[in-house]
């Protein structure tokens, strides 16, 4: 898995939490790009697994392999379920969303410290 990918994965994460917190704060209507901004997370977490799939078919095996492809699906899965959540109330995604983005972030930190040799 790139770290520079990850890295920027992870702040991007935690950079659009904040950012649908205080959205979700206001109380003025939310701007409808945070469906767009979640997608964006989306797409770069699913080149993260893509990424690190590719490296366990050349032969790179992490030290717990169970839990580092548990991490892997929780990466790709954690933002829908959260938009999904988010969606079935009133509201729109809302602070389920950031919840969503800051589970993403920890997802891929977690799984880029068991993907390690």
């Amino acid at each position: 898995m790139s770290r520079s990918l990850a890295l920027t994965t992870v702040l991007y994460a935690c950079g659009l939490a904040g950012w649908i917190v205080i959205q979700t704060l206001r109380e003025t209507a939310r701007p409808r790009t945070t469906g767009a901004a979640l997608g964006v997370l989306e797409v770069a977490l699913v080149v993260l697994v893509a990424l690190d799939m590719a490296a366990l078919a050349l032969g790179h095996r992490p030290r717990e392999l169970a839990v580092h492809l548990a991490y892997a699906g929780a990466a790709v899965l954690v933002v829908p379920l959260a938009a999904l959540i988010g969606g079935a109330g009133r509201k729109s995604v809302g602070m389920t969303g950031a919840v969503g983005c800051a589970a993403a972030a920890v997802v891929v930190l977690r799984m880029r410290m068991t993907g390690t040799a």
